[in-house]
């Protein structure tokens, strides 16, 4: 899933042309923060006394809907993965373990079967059935409800109740990423009841709410401020130490650094780069680094001119510096990617092994200037010039289109970059009318489930989402379609593994960094989740005193 972040005023620094792209030999030490895997945390323990209140920082602003099958953004994830339980539950590691079912599992290549836990009960009291399961999951695969999961379910046939507490789903073939994905957004459960009482037009906003099972509950979304969660007493997982937590709205990174320094909240997810330092001397609290499928990069938009021809692409990337990429961008808080899906988001998976070994074998497209100009001249351009887009107010997006506009200039490439108001930029990756005009754009991506069927599709396939070139290689189709239909963990991850080795030197897309998960908490507190698992996991239910 890809979503920008809206940051302050964008800087583009005249400085970065010089030092970040083509003319770079690496990252200064002396000055650059310097992070090894082996420092990154999945949480902090558990917290142990209670806590009355606790005000969080939500960086990207309001949400639009924290109705679950509608939600994209940063701060709906954040909203309703603590009201709301999936099937399945995400853990610290990316691993998946049962949630509201106490088995979600393959009965047969084609069946799925749902068994739920007994005594669950909603908000308002009444018991969780299989006829809410049901009416949950068709509900996120239908398009009609405006449902951004409908992926999840492509293969499904039919989904049935077969029991009081128990769900079965045939499908037309098998699907390998479906257990996963019931671990994500497209598993969220919610009452069947209340949503058709309150209607598809009012679901999920401030003034209709939402009904589920999770450990806090809505109290109160109070539009432009603030949405105020209270801890759920009845809770199948145990009562949460939290007695009220407030998700307080920031659409800037100036105005969230400042109600950290006064202590005006508890913390926040991804604080500010610039700002990490200041506020772990602040003594009001500390900053944790956890392992994340966030990402940053650029992708071609346009098969017609200089980004249609695979060896501008591959020039491009291999004249970025990524380590120094990853300072000035990331504050050195990543590690450069050499593939579309993150390590981590298949480090849960069964055959671990198998995925990580073919991200290994990959190559590395480290800075490499002479053989970058040799491929610009073996592609003999009639026109050298190029636009990438950026969204208007997003820092880190802009100083990645500065860093690729040097890559081209070192090239003998002119690009120019356009930026876009939030809105319009979200058109170009749906709308093919309004890409036109545009070669490359400048892109943060990160998928919420373990896996890596569902992201890699959408680029891979030749109907994929954001397949904007019409990349089109018939043994990747079939590799992709065995690694999803093939019930042996290892022979799928081997499938993908062939797959993404064709794939990845296209450079259809052009993934430069890995970010890891930052996590400012007060001292006061600990228990938080600091991996990407808090996207979609309830990251504040072992939250409390010290």
């Amino acid at each position: 899933m890809m979503q920008p972040r809206t940051a302050g005023a964008i800087a583009v620094v005249a400085s970065l042309l010089a030092a970040l792209a083509g003319c770079s030999s690496g990252t200064d030490q002396k000055t650059s923060n310097k992070v090894d895997r082996k420092d990154l945390v999945l949480t902090t323990p558990a917290g142990s006394k209670k806590v009355d209140r606790v005000t969080w920082g939500t960086y990207a602003g309001e949400p639009y809907s924290i109705d679950p099958v509608r939600i994209g953004s940063d701060s709906e994830f954040l909203a309703v993965s603590n009201l709301c339980d999936s099937l399945l539950r995400v853990q610290p590691d990316f691993s998946v373990k049962p949630g509201l079912a106490k088995s979600a599992a393959w009965t047969s290549d084609t069946k799925f079967v749902i068994d739920l836990r007994g005594g669950v009960v909603f908000w308002d009291g009444t018991p969780l059935t299989a006829e809410d399961v049901a009416f949950s999951l068709k509900r996120s695969a239908n398009p009609k409800s405006q449902s951004v999961q409908t992926q999840a379910f492509t293969n499904v046939k039919s989904i049935n109740v077969t029991g009081p507490l128990q769900v079965t789903i045939d499908f037309k073939q098998h699907d390998s990423q479906f257990q996963n994905s019931m671990a994500g957004p497209a598993g969220y459960v919610f009452s069947k009841s209340f949503t058709q009482r309150v209607g598809e037009q009012k679901f999920g906003t401030a003034s209709g709410g939402i009904m589920c099972t999770g450990p806090f509950k809505l109290e109160r979304w109070k539009s432009g401020t603030s949405i105020t969660e209270v801890a759920n007493d009845q809770y199948w997982d145990g009562k949460p130490l939290i007695g009220t937590l407030e998700l307080r709205f920031f659409d800037n990174d100036s105005t969230l650094v400042n109600a950290l320094q006064a202590g005006e909240i508890d913390g926040a997810f991804d604080v500010p780069t610039q700002a990490v330092k200041r506020l772990s001397t602040s003594g009001l609290g500390s900053l944790f680094l956890g392992p994340s499928t966030a990402s940053i990069g650029f992708g071609a938009l346009s098969p017609q001119g200089p980004a249609g021809d695979r060896r501008v692409r591959q020039a491009l990337d291999l004249a970025i510096d990524k380590k120094a990429f990853i300072k000035a961008v990331a504050g050195g808080y990543g590690e450069p990617l050499k593939a579309l899906v993150p390590p981590f988001a298949a480090e849960g998976l069964k055959a671990s092994d198998v995925y990580s070994a073919g991200y290994k074998a990959l190559p590395s497209d480290d800075l490499d200037l002479e053989r970058a100009k040799k491929l610009i001249a073996e592609a003999k351009l009639s026109s050298k010039a190029m636009n990438i887009v950026v969204p208007a107010g997003d820092q880190v997006l802009a100083q990645t289109a500065v860093i690729v506009q040097a890559a081209g200039k070192t090239l003998g490439l002119d690009i120019k970059i356009k930026q876009l108001q939030p809105t319009d930029f979200g058109r170009v990756f749906v709308d093919p009318t309004a890409r036109k005009g545009y070669d490359l754009v400048a892109t943060r991506a990160y998928q919420t489930e373990p896996g890596v069927l569902t992201f890699a599709s959408l680029f891979m396939l030749p109907d994929g989402y954001a397949n904007y070139l019409g990349y089109n290689n018939p043994e990747v189709t079939k590799l992709l379609s065995e690694a999803r239909q093939n019930t042996d963990p290892t022979k799928s991850a081997e499938a993908f593994v062939k797959a993404q080795a064709l794939y990845t030197p296209e450079k259809m897309t052009t993934p430069l960094a890995v970010t890891y998960t930052r996590v400012f908490l007060s001292n006061k507190l600990t228990g938080m989740t600091t991996s990407f698992a808090y996207t979609v996991s309830p990251w504040a239910l072992h939250l409390g005193g010290k």
